[in-house]
């Protein structure tokens, strides 16, 4: 016997005759859920003898003339039927025009069948292709294409603006997941919605790890769960960033410390909830340097939550340079622009599906070292600008070159933030060894930063002090930069 809401069923079984029947009324009395339910309907997909018989005149009315069908049509249609057909056809009809609750649930549930079916007819159809023809990047490119259009094709629905208002409303607030950067925080409205992929560029040796190791570690002392997945460092150096964040020693004082029990007791006094956080929340996942696929960090993902019960609210991948595109050689060499985008695009969905703040980050080439403009910065990324194109946030980072003292100085720019406000801070204090983090010294807004094409990187003329409290910065405990 088939399990209820199993959906490597072939047919509807799981939503009963009745929920059948609702799915119908709902595609006979809304055009817009009949045309996006189109391209997906089979016949064989209904286990009512009726509702079978009626979708297949449905379907056949469609493929001739394109013509949507509602009541009055599907009655004529009736009419010009078998006559043994016409009475259990006029039956179902009449039990469609009753009142029905839940045709919404139903219609919902229902179009989830849909999708995953038309996903796997079309990748059943790809393996049966590439068994009959052989295998070609051309022709791997091409199922590739005809899956990215069924999901496309299933995310496509016109709705009227006015029609959006109540649900606008009635929209509970996304839940985001702060950097613990009080003005970063501040310009991103709270930080990366869950659910979002933000990027974050920066040269080699800028600070790109330093900065993800502070966004994790103040998030997980916030109660946040983290996943920090990095590749190139030992795990005990990304730990000395945690500690040196925390306590504001630099990471070479970690090793052969003489009294080690009163810098352990210095370390979890740091902030009342530091050993707390940094054994429950934040979990630290070093893999394998240029064969982790995407595939490989959403098994891991699973087997936390599956195995260990422990979901992560945000991850930290540094960086994606690192990662595998494809294991494919030939498209490797000939399509490294595509490969990144869809890549990057998987993790976007990947971030969607599970419902976590995912932060990336990845290198910038030598041009983006003298950009100016945040145009310039985001289009000198290594692999592609299309690795850019599915961030809801991006983060740029860079050393300050006027700065006698440069190397501690940098310039952060929120280029980009969906529902924030992008942001040029100049010549903050990043320290690489302590992994502290200071906005305060000099801010610049700029309305449409992201796209002002001729920004003029001298401009001072909107610097503005920005006097915060300091308290968010760095608390009451020694050293520790980020928020309680």
């Amino acid at each position: 016997m088939k399990k209820s809401n199993d959906f490597k069923n072939e047919d509807l079984y799981f939503i009963g005759t009745n929920g059948q029947y609702r799915f119908i009324k709902k595609l006979l009395s809304d055009k817009g859920f009949f045309m996006e339910a189109m391209p997906s309907l089979k016949a064989t997909y209904f286990t009512d003898t009726a509702l079978k018989k009626m979708v297949k005149e449905i379907l056949k009315r469609w493929e001739e003339t394109g013509d949507t069908t509602n009541f009055t049509d599907l009655e004529f249609m009736i009419k010009g039927c078998n006559e043994e057909e016409i009475p259990l056809l006029k039956a179902a009809y009449m039990k469609l025009k009753e009142e029905m609750d839940g045709q919404d649930i139903a219609a919902e549930k229902c179009m989830e069948f849909l999708k995953r079916q038309n996903a796997l007819n079309t990748l059943s159809n790809g393996i049966e292709s590439l068994k009959n023809s052989g295998y070609s990047v051309e022709r791997m490119g091409r199922i590739i294409d005809q899956l990215q259009d069924v999901e496309r094709c299933s995310a496509t629905k016109e709705t009227s603006v006015a029609d959006m208002l109540d649900d606008i409303l009635n929209e509970s607030p996304k839940v985001k997941v702060p950097t613990g950067i009080k003005e970063l925080d501040e310009k991103m409205r709270g930080g990366l919605t869950k659910g979002c992929l933000g990027l974050l560029i920066a040269g080699t040796g800028v600070g790109k790890t330093t900065l993800a190791s502070i966004m994790c570690c103040n998030a997980a002392l916030m109660g946040y769960k983290v996943l920090h997945i990095f590749f190139e460092d030992p795990k005990t150096d990304i730990g000395k960033k945690y500690y040196a964040h925390l306590t504001g020693r630099y990471t070479y004082e970690f090793n052969n410390e003489a009294d080690k029990e009163a810098l352990k007791e210095e370390i979890w006094n740091s902030h009342p909830r530091a050993k707390e956080a940094l054994k429950m929340n934040v979990k630290l996942l070093r893999m394998p340097n240029g064969t982790t696929s995407v595939d490989d960090v959403i098994g891991t993902v699973n087997r936390l939550i599956t195995v260990q019960n422990w979901s992560p609210d945000m991850i930290f991948i540094d960086y994606i340079g690192c990662m595998e595109t494809t294991s494919n050689e030939t498209l490797k060499m000939q399509n490294e622009c595509q490969a990144y985008e869809r890549m990057t695009k998987r993790l976007e969905s990947f971030s969607s599906e599970y419902n976590i703040a995912v932060w990336i980050a990845q290198q910038t080439n030598r041009n983006g070292m003298i950009a100016t403009t945040a145009n310039q910065r985001m289009g000198n990324i290594q692999g592609s600008f299309r690795v850019t194109q599915p961030c809801s946030a991006i983060l740029y980072l860079d050393r300050s070159k006027d700065n006698i003292d440069g190397h501690n100085y940098a310039n952060l720019y929120l280029d980009k933030c969906r529902g924030g406000e992008p942001t040029e801070w100049e010549n903050i204090y990043l320290n690489n060894g302590t992994c502290k983090i200071d906005l305060s010294e000099t801010i610049r807004n700029d309305e449409d930063l992201e796209y002002d094409m001729n920004y003029d990187n001298d401009n001072n003329n909107n610097n503005n002090k920005n006097n915060n409290n300091n308290l968010y910065r760095y608390g009451n405990f020694k050293g520790y930069t980020g928020v309680f």
